[in-house]
């Protein structure tokens, strides 16, 4: 697993060093994304959707005939709340999702071209909390806890690791050789559980639009 992902990032690199047929594109987008969480003695994981927002840039560079590689750098940030009774409970994450996509591209029509992709992606998680908070009955908020979800102090918390590694795919047009829109799948393929105990495994997926200017 190092291995790989030390042979991806050096591939990286040495494209980013090339200027000659490069593309820098800037871009944001929509992150649907849903948490996994399975226990060893359960049947079927228990789904948690999560919504939230992308915004980064990535640097194509044209290998042989259509193919393409395109490293990137994105800041991620997801939302998740839920509320029973007078109880809200509310989760964010934030991560630096760092993919490493190769592509394959055709023209569509003479101002449109198409493209599919597919690759690695490296995820750290930057920062994580859960609150949760309830209304008294004098109408104050009270706030019953409030957690880092990697602090492993905490009691009674499924331990989170911050690193995945995520599998991707997806497919995307650029218009006039100014503007893209691109569709894309990712699945964590590492389980993010880091109890001593291996009572739990925990994934995420997410499917992501978005729209980008290429420079």
């Amino acid at each position: 697993m190092r291995k790989i992902v030390v042979l991806t990032l050096i591939a990286a690199a040495l494209l980013c060093g090339q200027k000659a047929s490069a593309q820098f594109t800037a871009g944001a987008g929509y992150v649907n994304s849903r948490e996994y969480v399975k226990k060893s003695s359960d049947k079927k994981a228990t789904k948690t959707p999560y919504q939230g927002f992308y915004v980064g840039a990535d640097y194509n560079v044209k290998l042989a005939g259509n193919w393409g590689m395109s490293p990137g750098v994105y800041f991620q940030m997801l939302f998740n709340s839920s509320t029973s009774s007078t109880v809200k409970t509310t989760h964010k994450e934030g991560f630096l999702f760092v993919p490493v996509y190769f592509n394959y591209n055709f023209y569509v029509l003479n101002d449109v071209r198409g493209f599919v992709y597919f690759g690695p992606g490296f995820n750290c998680g930057l920062f994580g909390k859960d609150k949760s908070t309830s209304k008294g009955s004098d109408g104050k908020l009270e706030v019953l806890y409030e957690d880092n979800i990697y602090d492993k102090t905490v009691q009674n918390k499924v331990e989170y690791s911050r690193f995945d590694l995520t599998a991707g795919a997806g497919v995307g047009l650029d218009f006039l050789g100014m503007a893209r829109l691109t569709v894309g799948y990712d699945f964590g393929v590492l389980n993010r559980y880091a109890g001593s105990d291996k009572l739990y495994g925990y994934h995420r997926d997410q499917l992501h639009v978005g729209v980008a200017y290429i420079f």
